[in-house]
Formats: C-alpha cells, structure tokens, sequence
C-alpha cells in the first residue's frame, strides 16, 4: 500500500527510481531522504481510512526536499482509489519513464 511504498523508499532511497504511492502516508521528516525517488502520489479525496491530509503533507516535504512529484487526488473516491489509478495508462507510462537518481 502508500505507506510500505514511502517506507520502502525511506529504508533504500537509492533503489527506486519512482514509486506510486496509493492512500498513504509517511514521516515527511524524512522526504529529504527519498529526495532522489521520483514520485507520483495518489489519494481519494473522500478516504475515510486513511486521511487525505497524510498524501498532502508527503507531498509538500517531497516538493520542499526537491523531489519530482506529481499528485492525484480523485474527488468523490474513498480509500479505493488504487483502481482508478492503476486504470491510467499515463501512470504505467510515467512509471517507466523514470531514471534513477545517481548516487
């Protein structure tokens, strides 16, 4: 899910080149560590599960850090926006357009 995603990124920001977060949330302490993961966060605006602030407030340090970041917040959709997500071919497209950053 969102958040073993930004964990992931976190525990070894040199491996991923991007990561697609869905309905998550992370320490944004620790967006300047992921600084060279590109990111691309989604969240419905409607989530009851897991507050849509969580997404925001990952977005923002990201930005702040310097990290390419794109966000996608579907109004209207609760916590199952990981379908409409996984549904946009522009994702898959942005996905493996991704370079990872040098070390």
């Amino acid at each position: 899910g969102g958040f073993g995603s930004f964990g992931a990124v976190s525990l070894r920001p040199y491996l991923f080149a991007a990561a697609a977060p869905i309905c998550g949330g992370w320490s944004p302490k620790e967006a300047t560590r992921m600084k060279g993961t590109a990111f691309w966060v989604f969240h419905g605006a409607d989530d009851k599960t897991v507050p849509v602030d969580r997404s925001r407030d990952m977005v923002a340090a990201l930005k702040k850090a310097g990290a390419t970041t794109k966000y996608s917040e579907y109004k209207g959709v609760g916590h199952g926006s990981w379908s409409r997500a996984y549904a946009d071919a522009e994702l898959w497209k942005w996905m493996f357009n991704q370079k990872r950053a040098k070390n």
